[in-house]
């Protein structure tokens, strides 16, 4: 070895670079160790390349560490908030084309956790009795999630029966062709957005690909995807997970004539993305003018939003034949239950009707809640079917064999793994025909 690699030399050498104390090494030991150097760079740098060239739906390990990623540390306007990734991935229930379950990631804007949404609202917004239950995605909206990327890909109709299809069959079915979908108590709005995205990425796979602009395409089907709750803070947070998702986006009000949504041609959003304020505790408003008081704080207006309030029917080139409703988590309040009845009915198109479904917990949040709201359906007409949701045991059963796995998410505030069900409720119009 070179002279200035032996025990006598001082700290000058100690402090040389790596790549020029190698040439310290005999030549007959640096050759070998180089090569093993290099092919392991290499071999890293290949696998790493084959991680991020899979499929679009699955994401390598290092990708998977970088959510959630900060966005906002919080201030006065807005609380502290995180970007994070959503894996959807359909039940694995029946065969499908290409033998692999449906799968959506959603980018989701969130606050970190409740707790931080608590502190933030009690100590600078001064709200000591704010609800920060809003803040974190709950197991019921992953479950209704589930349901609706499975409905939106299962063409040939698994969820029917033999002979007529099920309520929950005529559902799904609703929600494959449905131009408009409304998320009602939204929170992060979680169903809505894999709905959503299911629908960009569909159009693109027939062709009609999303421009940078945010889903816009062809002259396809147009569609829209509304989301309601009374936290202007969650749909702050749900409009920015429809952007930072590439969606279309808009406001509810009666399209300007000329404009690209009112104009039957030219290049359109395939799904527009909407939000507004709402209450359904709220008296029903006989006017545009009621209940446009603002909160408590001098907010945005709130109302309890109808149908007629949504201005679908000024989208010229959407087919109202179904409006499906989307909601999870819901029943918690015995004396709202029958407030909510009425807001389902009419958010419904009043003369064709629709669907809505509602994830709830198996295991009551309020015992009673449940068989209020299935009564105050039934007498304002309306029909109910109760279904299970078994796709969180088939995940703890069958693991990453079908593509599933389980979410922190799906634990419940307890810890627990939480089961879900699904009610579906089915309201008719003033138009007989239509089932």
């Amino acid at each position: 070895a070179p002279d200035n690699c032996r025990g006598g030399q001082g700290k000058k050498d100690r402090r040389r670079p790596l790549f020029n104390q190698l040439h310290c090494i005999s030549y007959p030991m640096a050759s070998p160790l180089l090569l093993l150097f290099l092919s392991l760079a290499i071999v890293d740098g290949v696998a790493a390349f084959h991680s991020n060239a899979a499929s679009p739906g699955t994401m390598s390990s290092r990708q998977q560490h970088e959510y959630p990623r900060p966005l906002h540390p919080g201030g006065f306007s807005l609380p502290p908030l995180v970007e994070d990734r959503l894996p959807i991935v359909a039940p694995n229930e029946g065969e499908y084309d290409d033998g692999v379950p449906p799968r959506t990631d959603v980018l989701v804007v969130k606050p970190p956790d409740m707790e931080s949404l608590w502190e933030w609202l009690a100590y600078t917004k001064r709200r000591t009795d704010g609800d920060p239950s809003w803040g974190r995605i709950w197991p019921t909206a992953l479950s209704l999630s589930r349901f609706v990327l499975r409905s939106l890909h299962d063409e040939e109709g698994r969820t029917t029966a033999e002979d007529e299809p099920s309520l929950a069959g005529r559902a799904a079915r609703a929600l494959r062709t449905a131009s408009h979908v409304v998320e009602v108590g939204c929170g992060l709005g979680a169903a809505g957005l894999v709905y959503a995205s299911s629908v960009v990425s569909s159009a693109a796979k027939d062709g009609a690909s999303p421009s940078s602009s945010g889903g816009r395409g062809g002259r396809g089907r147009r569609r829209t995807i509304t989301f309601l709750d009374r936290e202007p803070y969650a749909l702050h947070c749900v409009m920015a997970s429809a952007a930072v998702n590439g969606l279309a986006t808009g406001p509810i009000r009666q399209p300007a004539a000329g404009s690209a949504y009112a104009n039957d041609g030219g290049d359109v959003p395939s799904i527009t993305a909407r939000a507004a304020i709402d209450d359904w505790t709220l008296p029903a408003a006989a006017s545009d003018d009621e209940n446009d008081g603002g909160d408590d704080e001098g907010g945005p207006p709130i109302k309890n939003i109808c149908y007629r309030d949504l201005h679908l029917d000024a989208f010229p080139g959407c087919d109202n034949r179904n409006t499906v409703l989307l909601a999870s988590d819901v029943l918690y309040e015995p004396s709202s239950v029958g407030a909510l009845a009425k807001k389902l009915r009419g958010l419904l198109h009043p003369v064709r009707g629709g669907y809505a479904l509602i994830a709830d917990p198996r295991r009551e949040r309020t015992p009673g809640c449940r068989e209020a709201f299935v009564e105050s359906v039934r007498c304002l007409g309306g029909e109910v079917a109760t279904i299970h949701m078994p796709e969180l045991e088939d995940a703890a059963r069958l693991g990453a064999r079908n593509g599933m796995t389980l979410l922190e998410s799906d634990l419940d505030i307890d810890g627990s793994l939480c089961k879900s069900m699904l009610m579906v409720v089915h309201f008719k119009g003033t138009d007989a025909s239509v089932k």
